[in-house]
Order: C-alpha cells, then sequence, then structure tokens
C-alpha cells in the first residue's frame, strides 16, 4: 500500500483538475482530514525554522546590529527558500480545506 503523503493528495488533484476529471464531495473531504492531520509535519518544521530565526534575530541585536538589520540577516541561518516553499504549501493546504468545507455545506460548489 502506497503512503498517503501530504505531496500524493495535492498532486492527486492537480492532476485531476488538469485532466478535468470530477472530483466528489466525498473525495474533497477525505482529503481534507488526510491534510489536516499531515499539515502538522509542516508546522513542525515552520515552527522549528522560525525559532532558529527568532533566536538569530535576538543573537544579531544583541551583538549591536540594528533591528532591521538584525531582520534581514535572521534569514541566513536557514534555507529560506525551502521556508518560503513550505509556507505557500501550508496556505494551499488551508486552502484546500476551505474549499471542502463550502463544498461539504453546498453541494453543488
Amino acid at each position: 500500500m502506497e503512503k498517503v503523503t501530504i505531496d500524493s493528495i495535492l498532486e492527486w488533484f492537480k492532476e485531476q483538475i488538469e485532466q478535468k476529471g470530477p472530483i466528489s464531495q466525498e473525495q474533497w473531504l477525505d482529503a481534507a482530514a488526510k491534510l489536516t492531520i499531515l499539515a502538522e509535519e509542516i508546522d513542525d518544521q515552520l515552527s522549528t525554522m522560525e525559532a532558529i530565526m527568532a533566536d538569530a534575530e535576538r543573537a544579531y541585536i544583541e551583538g549591536g546590529e540594528p533591528a532591521a538589520k538584525a531582520k534581514i540577516l535572521k534569514t541566513e541561518n536557514i534555507d529560506y527558500k525551502e521556508y518560503l516553499k513550505l509556507k505557500a504549501k501550508r496556505k494551499r493546504i488551508d486552502r484546500h480545506i476551505e474549499i471542502a468545507k463550502k463544498r461539504e455545506r453546498h453541494p453543488d460548489f
């Protein structure tokens, strides 16, 4: 049995949309439930990255750097591109869940 991941769920929906395949209300709700649970992994990664950046910003400020410069320099302590990708993915998950809720309330949506 293939492991269900955030990427596999989002990829399946992308394929369905590209191929104009039908997506039932049950599929939307099932995916939303799975994404809600699996999003914990992204939340943990984002929390770790944000903590690293906060510590770095504090260290720069304590080291005498201006707060504005510290805010910029803190991003050097993580893979900032990966951080932005994770934030975007989390936003897509949230949007997917919102759509699933709307489809539940309005089946014709």
